[in-house]
């Protein structure tokens, strides 16, 4: 689990970096390691349904960024 903000900042900057290996998306440390975030953000009331629901068209590279954002 994802215990602190600045933990999840190097957590999600990770994951992009990660995105540089074609590879690794869509594997499934890939979508384990997404599923961890999102619950932990929703749990943490970081976002919400809505905010998922507005940023489903993203890349997961983009809503990792949207998500640094709201964490600064």
């Amino acid at each position: 689990m994802i215990p602190k903000i600045h933990q999840t900042e190097m957590f999600i900057n990770n994951e992009i970096e990660k995105y540089q290996d074609e590879t690794y998306w869509g594997s499934e440390e890939n979508i384990n390691k997404e599923k961890e975030l999102i619950n932990y953000l929703l749990k943490n009331k970081i976002i919400n349904e809505t905010w998922l629901d507005n940023h489903e068209s993203d890349t997961n590279e983009e809503w990792l960024k949207e998500i640094l954002k709201l964490l600064k």
